[in-house]
């Protein structure tokens, strides 16, 4: 890989490598690293939005890769959890909470023979194939604007990024997650040993069809959501726990 010729745009689950960076820079004010985050992450206010309208006309401006297209909402869970700035920024969950909003808001404009509302939730994992839908895929889904490029055009449902926003939205998502279980049609409830469910993928464009495969890179938001509500280990859990940099004499091998 020639490093000089690659790029990433400043939000995306990348932000977890700039944060160790910007640590092991410890003080140095001129590191490279250290310029990177001031310049790009100290606020959310450096960053892009891209602003999706419901059709209620309700905005919510979500931090994304640019002002046209939304990313993938995993990596507002998966910062959450790891980076401690993120975790402990009122200006970032503030954006975490505006980024759920604006997923539940586009599903809800979704049109679908028995759509429910508490069906919502766009984010990584286990798809199809579209000449096969017998055929295992992945997909990074993202919401999208309005006649741009349709980013999840299987209409898969991600309960597990549904249940990663129980830190900002914590009644909504227990409540959701509920309803889900409950639902009589059983498209989110996956068996995976005789008498042990979880809820993971379906879709909207085939309702037949069932993942083959449950990945845990992106069930762990499921994991993270569930033990941010406040009935387990709460919303400040990770906001706690989650500096592993809290000691700089120790390097990463001692943790």
């Amino acid at each position: 890989m020639n490093s000089e010729n690659s790029w990433a745009a400043p939000y995306n689950e990348y932000m977890i490598v700039a944060w160790m960076a910007k640590n092991q820079a410890g003080e140095d004010s001129e590191a490279p690293a250290v310029k990177l985050w001031n310049n790009h992450y100290e606020s959310t206010t450096t960053l892009d939005k891209c602003v999706y309208v419901d059709g209620e006309s309700n905005s919510y401006p979500v931090l994304s890769i640019n002002t046209k297209r939304f990313t993938s909402m995993f990596t507002f869970i998966f910062n959450y959890a790891l980076v401690h700035h993120f975790s402990n920024s009122s200006e970032y969950m503030d954006a975490m909470l505006q980024a759920g909003m604006a997923d539940k808001a586009w599903w809800n404009d979704q049109v679908f023979a028995n759509k429910q509302t508490y069906e919502w939730g766009t984010g990584a994992g286990s798809a199809f194939k579209d000449d096969d839908h017998t055929k295992r895929a992945y997909s990074a889904d993202r919401i999208f604007l309005e006649g741009s490029t349709d980013q999840n055009p299987q209409r898969i449902v991600s309960p597990h990024l549904l249940a990663g926003f129980g830190a900002v939205m914590p009644t909504e998502v227990r409540s959701d997650l509920l309803e889900l279980y409950k639902d009589t049609r059983g498209q989110a409830r996956y068996e995976i040993l005789p008498g042990k469910e979880l809820l993971w993928r379906y879709s909207y464009i085939d309702t037949d069809w069932r993942a083959t495969s449950i990945e845990g890179v992106d069930f762990s938001c499921m994991i993270f959501g569930l033990a941010s509500l406040p009935q387990f280990l709460g919303p400040n859990f990770f906001n706690t726990y989650n500096d592993v940099y809290a000691e700089p004499s120790l390097g990463l091998e001692e943790y």
